[in-house]
Parts: C-alpha cells; sequence; structure tokens
C-alpha cells in the first residue's frame, strides 16, 4: 500500500483545519475576540483590557478586576485570592444576569446578592421592555435582560425607573403580586481597604451594549481610571474555542527557539524516511520468477549471471 497519498491527503486537512481555526473569529459569550454581538471586542479595544486566565491576584492597588457573566464555580483558592485583592486595596467588579455569582458574593460574607428574576420596564426602554433603562449619577445606562441587586449595607450606583417590576413567573408580563418599584442595578459594598461592585448586568460591556445610551460614561465612572483586568477562568469555553486556545498555546510555544528546532528535525526524520523507504512489493512476478516457475529445473545463479550480462550489453549498445 502506498502511504504518500494517504499522509498527503491527512497533511493538506489538517493544515486546512489550522487555518480554520486560526482565522475564524470565536462567537462564545464574552470572549474578547468575538467581533459578533455579544463579544468583547470593544470593550477590550477601547479600555486596553488585559485578560487574566491565572488564579494569582493582579496588582490591587492599580487595577479593576473584573468577573463578567462567571459560568463556572468558585474554587476555595479562588475565594482566598479575591478577598486578598480587596482587602488590599482592589476594586472588584462582579457583573452577572441570574444568580451565578452569588456563591462568590456569600464566600466573601457581603449582604448582597442578585435576585436572578428578569427586570422589566414597559415604559423607559429601549426598544423592548427586556432592554430597561436606569439612572445613575452621569447619565443613563441601557441594561439586556438584567436583573435586581438585593440586600443591605452597600451604595446605590444606578437603579432603575419606579416603573420597573420583576417578571417573577416568566411570562414576559407584568401580574398582580410582582414587586413594581425603583430597583439597585449597580452598588458598591466597602471590603478592607478595596471595594466591591456588583451589577445585576453582564451585557453592558458587550458590543452591541457598550455604544448604547450612556453605557460607556458609566463603565469609566465605576472603573475610575484604573488598568482593568478581566478575569477569563471563570468562563466555559466552546470546543471550537479551546481548539483555538491549543493552536495559539501551541504558535506560543513554536516561538521559543528549541521548540522550533526539534519540529524541524522531526519533519526532516519524517520526509527522509518517506524519501528512501523501499518500495513495497507490488504482487508482481520477476522475469527470473516466471522463468523458474516454468522450468523449475534450471538453475537460478545462472539466469542471475545471464540477465546481468544482457543488462550490461544494453548499455553497451545503447553508447
Amino acid at each position: 500500500m502506498n502511504v504518500r497519498p494517504l499522509l498527503l491527503g491527512t497533511l493538506t486537512a489538517l493544515t486546512v483545519s489550522v487555518l480554520i481555526i486560526g482565522l475564524t473569529p470565536p462567537i462564545d459569550d464574552f470572549n474578547p475576540e468575538n467581533p459578533h454581538w455579544n463579544g468583547l471586542s470593544e470593550f477590550f479595544g477601547k479600555f486596553n483590557c488585559i485578560l487574566w486566565e491565572t488564579p494569582r491576584s493582579p496588582n490591587s492597588k492599580s487595577t479593576a478586576f473584573l468577573i463578567i457573566g462567571p459560568s463556572t464555580t468558585f474554587t476555595s483558592s479562588d475565594i482566598e485570592t479575591i478577598k486578598g485583592y480587596l482587602e488590599d486595596g482592589g476594586l472588584l467588579v462582579v457583573a452577572d444576569d441570574f444568580g451565578s455569582a452569588n456563591e462568590l458574593l456569600e464566600a466573601l460574607g457581603v449582604n448582597v446578592r442578585i435576585n436572578g428574576s428578569l427586570l422589566l420596564d414597559p415604559l423607559f426602554k429601549y426598544r423592548s421592555s427586556v432592554l430597561p433603562k436606569a439612572k445613575f449619577g452621569g447619565g443613563e445606562v441601557i441594561l439586556n435582560y438584567a436583573s435586581v441587586v438585593e440586600g443591605r449595607g452597600f451604595q446605590v450606583l444606578a437603579r432603575s425607573t419606579k416603573f420597573s417590576y420583576l417578571d417573577l413567573n416568566g411570562n414576559m408580563k407584568f401580574d398582580k403580586g410582582e414587586p413594581s418599584t425603583s430597583f439597585p442595578v449597580a452598588v458598591r459594598i466597602k471590603y478592607g481597604k478595596g471595594d466591591l461592585i456588583v451589577i445585576s448586568d453582564s451585557s453592558i460591556f458587550v458590543n452591541s451594549m457598550l455604544k448604547l445610551g450612556d453605557n460607556i460614561n458609566f463603565v469609566k465612572h465605576i472603573l475610575t481610571g484604573r488598568k482593568i483586568v478581566v478575569d477569563a477562568s471563570h468562563w466555559t469555553p466552546s470546543p471550537f474555542s479551546r481548539a483555538k486556545n491549543i493552536l495559539i498555546r501551541a504558535f506560543n510555544i513554536l516561538k521559543i527557539p528549541e521548540a522550533r528546532y526539534v519540529l524541524a528535525i522531526l519533519i526532516t526524520a519524517a520526509f527522509f524516511r518517506l524519501r528512501f523507504k523501499a518500495k513495497p512489493y507490488s504482487g508482481e512476478a520477476s522475469p527470473i520468477e516466471e522463468t523458474l516457475n516454468k522450468h523449475p529445473n534450471w538453475n537460478r545463479h545462472t539466469l542471475e549471471m545471464l540477465e546481468e550480462d544482457l543488462r550490461i550489453g544494453g548499455k553497451k549498445g545503447n553508447r
């Protein structure tokens, strides 16, 4: 079997796959490389953010640490790192829609929770009641499928209008018994030497929402000019994003000279192995074998010498 076409086809398919993965942007929520409506590419570009994927705490004195839309659990090590960051003067911003971050808030020991029910406003809205408006000191924030903040001992940074209500049963309309008032949607809590800000909407940072209303000014208002660090360790990446991350890490490894040398040696060895590999048996009998099959009593050595003489004589005759 000739393996070269198979290897060539495999190499071609691998190359095409790498190109597709490398050139196609991800579509995950909050992915900083996602240029679509649900990505953070504009936020990262405008605010020059840093993506944080390690358990170490960033510099607490000069940074704002953002946890946006967390979807995985917080380990005891995560909690201790975040506590230390806050107590040392850090600014932590937790933005979550439906309560995934309550685990973290409880572990931090603060009396603040995200309600989890959908906030709607039939009057003060942007196009739809699921895009309610909220007031803050510097203007108007437009939310997207937001919830509300509950608790005590906090300073309210932004709140919805008095016409807003919580859709407790999820039927997208106001029913008797559903709370209707002005709800806090962003609050600040003093924590050690630092500050904890809780926002009941993670969508204000995404590409489609950042440019609406005064959302950019609100983000600037709460971050107070600090260097923005965005947590990436509590998102659940899609299989495509995992493959893209693996590819990026592989290219980063190839930036190391030793890794490039090893790869070059492996490719060279594979090439010479294929180039000089003996030709596989085709299944066809040689002329000598055919002659011996017809005349089994003939001498093989004599036939081989005769074949050699004929080959040499043929070369001389062609000169």
